[in-house]
């Protein structure tokens, strides 16, 4: 009987790891499929209603004592109004460097000019930033925006180039060059 309790024994060792092996397998099969019912019961649920939105809390105006604790809000962060001028912006041109950007403006009846940050426009209205649809101007110690005139249509900055000598037009050149464009005020 001992060499057959022996054999038993060998023969056990043998299949222990294969048995543990599988045994193994069936849990994580077990466990993958309780998870993939979950996720599908997940997806089946309704979802529950939307919270109410939240009052505002913050004013327009800053606090004169946030004032005094961090200095006076940025300009961008100033109320910004619509300029009650007579000045229409006929183009923007910004720049990486934003004091190197540029509008071309004109007044009302009069030629338009380019001008850059920091130009005053006309006396007491001094341009102080330009973005791709508007700029900012200083005027009373007031910030005020000037944007495009709402013509139904965007501004293009498409150039066609004039007739070469050879009579063609080499439209689909990109850009500007100074042969296309008049030297400017």
């Amino acid at each position: 009987m001992p060499a057959l309790e022996r054999l038993a024994a060998r023969r056990l060792q043998q299949q222990a790891a294969p048995a543990l092996f599988l045994l193994a397998i069936l849990a994580m099969s077990i466990s993958l499929a309780w998870q993939l019912a979950q996720a599908l019961a997940l997806l089946d649920a309704p979802l529950p209603p939307a919270p109410a939105p939240a009052a505002p809390v913050a004013s327009s105006t800053p606090s004169p004592y946030l004032a005094q604790l961090f200095g006076p809000a940025p300009e961008a962060l100033q109320r910004v109004t619509a300029t009650d001028l007579q000045l229409s912006l006929l183009a923007s041109f910004m720049h990486q460097q934003p004091e190197q950007s540029a509008a071309f403006i004109a007044a009302q009846g009069g030629k338009a000019r380019r001008v850059t940050v920091g130009d005053e426009i006309t006396p007491g209205v001094q341009l102080t930033a330009v973005f791709k649809d508007h700029v900012l101007l200083r005027r009373a110690g007031g910030t005020q925006s000037l944007h495009f005139a709402r013509s139904g249509r965007a501004p293009s900055l498409t150039a066609v180039p004039p007739p070469y000598a050879d009579g063609h037009t080499h439209a689909s050149l990109p850009g500007f060059s100074a042969y296309d464009t008049p030297s400017l005020p």
